[in-house]
């Protein structure tokens, strides 16, 4: 993921039918749909899983299998205007079954590398957080592994706080750290603007 970016971004809406495109200098957020997974939203979530500190999977799944669960309006994309390829995504998902909590909303982000440095990150996650809102969310929850210090940064500057941690809360499946046990931090924004 993208520390907070420090230059400005222009920043103007479109309204493209019933959605808001946000356009941002020279990439825009829309829909993620099956072809932008498969122009580079696949290999986003699969770099960051290649780092071993953004997830537990140990594979991009193909976009069946991915869609499977995700809450559909909030499934995002970041596109560059000259390739149209996807340079990050973002998704939520319903944190618990219980429908008292249809409000509270797990979300995930993941940047491609060649991507990072443009302000992709935060403007991913800050457009997800304004559809969530508008959905009615009133808690985004972030799971992030301790040593992934530039997602916690970038929360953290979109308003979220850590509010716990998950002490050994899964056994890594890959990596140079297969078999190890691994902490994960909470993190949570309440919206102020859902009541």
């Amino acid at each position: 993921m993208s520390a907070a970016h420090s230059a400005p971004v222009a920043v103007c809406a479109q309204h493209t039918g019933s959605m808001t495109q946000i356009s941002r200098a020279d990439w825009h957020v829309v829909p993620l749909s099956r072809e932008l997974w498969e122009r580079g939203g696949r290999a986003a979530y699969q770099e960051g899983i290649d780092t071993e500190n953004a997830s537990f999977a140990p594979v991009a799944p193909d976009w069946e299998a991915f869609i499977a669960h995700k809450i559909a309006p909030y499934c995002l994309a970041a596109v560059d205007d000259a390739s149209g390829d996807c340079l990050g995504v973002a998704w939520g998902i319903h944190a618990f079954a219980r429908p008292i909590y249809l409000g509270v909303v797990e979300h995930s982000l993941y940047v491609r590398s060649s991507a990072r440095g443009r302000g992709v990150g935060k403007g991913l996650l800050g457009e997800f957080i304004r559809r969530t809102e508008a959905g009615g969310t009133w808690t985004l929850l972030g799971l992030v592994f301790p040593e992934n210090t530039a997602s916690i940064a970038l929360h953290e500057s979109l308003g979220f706080r850590q509010v716990g941690v998950y002490e050994r809360v899964g056994k890594m499946p890959f990596g140079a750290r297969k078999g190890q046990w691994r902490d994960v931090l909470l993190l949570e924004r309440r919206s102020p603007v859902v009541s």
